[in-house]
């Protein structure tokens, strides 16, 4: 099954990295993949930055939060609380129509 994950911090990541041991494809949307990669500190609660965490899980795809909402066939949004509803909007509505949405 395809996933789309919104939320690059450990959350994200656990999903990610367990979904695909299942056997799932999945892609992590971001706000922007520019500024996510570019990162070099750790988060707030001290999770590495993600391209580090992305150079060893190369099969992990990573897109906008759009791109992971088209290409989700079951989206998990695991973006802190405040910023989850910018994510959605972000994702657009026709990306999310007919979405089992965790």
């Amino acid at each position: 099954m395809k996933i789309g994950i919104f939320g690059t911090g450990m959350v994200g990541r656990t999903l990610a990295e367990r979904l695909i041991t299942d056997g799932h494809e999945v892609m992590i949307g971001t706000r922007n993949i520019e500024n996510t990669l570019a990162n070099t500190k750790p988060d707030v609660i001290g999770t590495p930055p993600y391209k580090e965490w992305q150079e060893k899980n190369e099969i992990i795809k990573l897109g906008t939060f759009a791109d992971a909402a088209k290409f989700g066939e079951v989206i998990f949004i695991s973006t802190f609380g405040d910023v989850a509803i910018k994510a959605i909007d972000l994702a657009g509505k026709e990306n999310l129509a007919d979405k089992i949405i965790v």
